[in-house]
């Protein structure tokens, strides 16, 4: 029997088809996963992604993100004050460059809407119950 020897352009196109064939199932799953990502980032709220916390202390670190310092929750109101912001039903109120000294809750004499007094080391803030700036004292009013 007498051995033929296949030419170069039949090897060649063998491993072409072998590379094409891994290259083929490689972008199958690389479009799917662009899929079910891109479901994912469009779909947030009806998935309720937004409302999960990140866990994972590499991502916290990589984007600078720290634990926060202060923790404060007030009982007779929806209150949260969380080192320098507060929270006010779920809500970002206020946010400060300095810390957030207390929080309050009063009702104007002159018209009998409660609000929110925040006072920080240099300013008082008056928020009515919509979560909207009333007034806002600070060094030119005399506030140290």
């Amino acid at each position: 029997m007498k051995k033929t020897v296949k030419p170069f352009s039949q090897h060649l196109n063998r491993t072409f088809r072998k590379w094409h064939r891994k290259l083929g199932v490689f972008a199958a799953f690389f479009i799917i996963f662009l899929s079910v990502t891109g479901v994912a980032l469009n779909h947030t709220d009806g998935l309720s992604l937004a409302h999960q916390p990140i866990k994972s202390t590499v991502l916290l670190d990589h984007y600078g993100i720290s634990a926060p310092q202060d923790i404060r929750f007030y009982q007779q109101q929806a209150i949260q004050v969380i080192n320098k912001s507060v929270w006010f039903k779920g809500h970002m109120l206020f946010e400060s460059d300095a810390a957030v000294v207390s929080v309050g809750q009063i009702v104007l004499k002159h018209n009998q809407q409660t609000v929110f007094i925040i006072a920080s080391r240099e300013s008082i803030f008056l928020y009515d119950l919509n979560g909207e700036l009333v007034d806002m004292l600070g060094t030119e009013s005399g506030v140290p």
